[in-house]
C-alpha cells in the first residue's frame, strides 16, 4: 500500500501508523548488595536505572554523551535553584549520588565550592566513575556511607554545610529513616546559620501531605517547585532567614551562561516556584516511629 504525504501525516496523527520505538541496550548491569544496577544507552541519552522487581524500574540519572552539561530531568533542573538561594555557599553536602548529575551541576554553578557526597551503596559509586564521567577531584569527595550515619557523625566533629541536597532514592522512593522529624532537625543543626537545604520527592506522592506536616514541623514555612514535565516537587526550605522572590531573582543573573548550558531557563525555574504550597495541616508528622513509607505511598 503506497500513502501520499499527506495521506501518511493525517494516519499518522490519528495513531494509525506506529513507528518503531528506539530501543535503549544495556551497556552494564550488576547485582549489589541493596538493588539492580542497570546501565542503558540510547543514541547520545546514557542513563542509570534500579530495579528492584522484573516489573519494575526508573531510571535515577541521565546525561547526554555529547552534551555532558545539559540537564536531562526536571528534577536536575529544579534542584539548580539550591546555588540561586545560597551563591555564597563554600561547603555542599549532596545524599545520593546516583549518576552524579548533581555534583557536577553544582560544580558548575558554585566552582568554589567543596562538595561532599555521601552514597550508601558502594556499587553505584563504582558505576558513576566508570560510565558517568565522576572522577576523582580537588573540590569534591565522595563517601560510601548511609547518609544519616553521616550526618550523625558530622554533628558529633561540629561539621557545618552551606547547601544540603537530599536526592537519596531507594527505587521506590526516598528511606524511610531519611524522612522523619528526626532526620531533618539533624539536618537542621548541620546548617550554616545562612545554610538551605534542597531536597527532592514527588509532587504525586501519597506522601505529599505527611512530607509537607513533617518539613514544616522543623524549618517553619518552606517554599517547593513543581515540574512542568514530570512530578518531582523540589522542596527548599532555609535555617533562618526565609527566602526572598526580588533576591532570588537578583542571584540568578550571575549564572545566567551556565543555566543556558544546563538548559534551565529562567522562566521555567522561576514560574515554578510556590512560596504558599499548600496541604493538609492535620496529616500525622513522620517520625522515628512513624514512617510508613511502603503503606502511605
Amino acid at each position: 500500500m503506497y500513502l501520499s504525504i499527506k495521506t501518511f501525516s493525517i494516519v499518522l496523527l490519528f495513531g494509525l501508523v506506529q513507528l518503531p520505538r528506539l530501543q535503549a541496550r544495556v551497556i552494564h548491569q550488576e547485582h549489589s548488595l541493596y538493588r539492580n544496577i542497570i546501565v542503558t544507552q540510547n543514541k547520545n541519552k546514557r542513563c542509570m536505572k534500579f530495579s528492584f522487581r522484573r516489573d519494575r524500574s526508573q531510571n535515577q540519572s541521565c546525561l547526554l554523551v555529547n552534551k555532558k552539561k545539559k540537564l536531562v530531568f526536571d528534577y536536575a533542573k529544579l534542584s539548580t535553584i539550591g546555588a540561586v538561594a545560597n551563591p555564597q555557599a563554600k561547603k555542599i553536602l549532596i545524599i545520593g549520588l546516583g549518576g552524579g548529575t548533581l555534583v557536577k551541576a553544582y560544580h558548575d554553578l558554585m566552582p568554589q565550592a567543596q562538595i561532599t557526597t555521601v552514597e550508601i551503596d558502594p556499587a553505584v559509586v563504582k558505576v558513576a566513575k566508570n560510565y558517568f564521567y565522576i572522577s576523582p577531584q580537588p573540590w569534591s569527595q565522595i563517601i560510601a556511607q548511609d547518609g544519616r550515619l553521616f550526618i550523625k557523625r558530622a554533628l558529633l566533629k561540629k561539621q557545618h554545610f552551606d547547601i544540603v541536597v537530599l536526592d537519596a532514592f531507594n527505587g521506590d522512593y526516598i528511606p524511610e529513616h531519611l524522612m522523619t522529624r528526626e532526620f531533618f532537625n539533624e539536618v537542621k543543626a548541620i546548617l550554616t546559620e545562612q545554610g538551605i537545604v534542597v531536597s527532592n520527592t514527588f509532587s504525586g506522592s501519597h506522601l505529599y501531605n505527611n512530607e509537607s506536616a513533617t518539613y514544616a514541623s522543623v524549618f517553619g514555612n518552606f517554599v517547593e517547585l513543581k515540574g512542568s514535565f514530570s512530578g518531582n516537587r523540589i522542596i527548599l526550605t532555609t535555617k533562618t532567614k526565609p527566602l526572598q522572590l526580588k533576591q532570588l531573582e537578583s542571584n540568578f543573573v550571575q549564572y545566567r551562561q551556565q543555566m543556558k548550558d544546563m538548559d534551565v531557563k529562567k522562566s521555567y525555574l522561576f514560574n515554578a516556584l510556590n512560596f504558599e504550597p499548600e496541604w493538609n495541616k492535620k496529616a500525622r508528622i513522620l517520625t522515628d516511629n512513624y514512617a510508613p513509607v511502603n503503606i502511605l505511598d
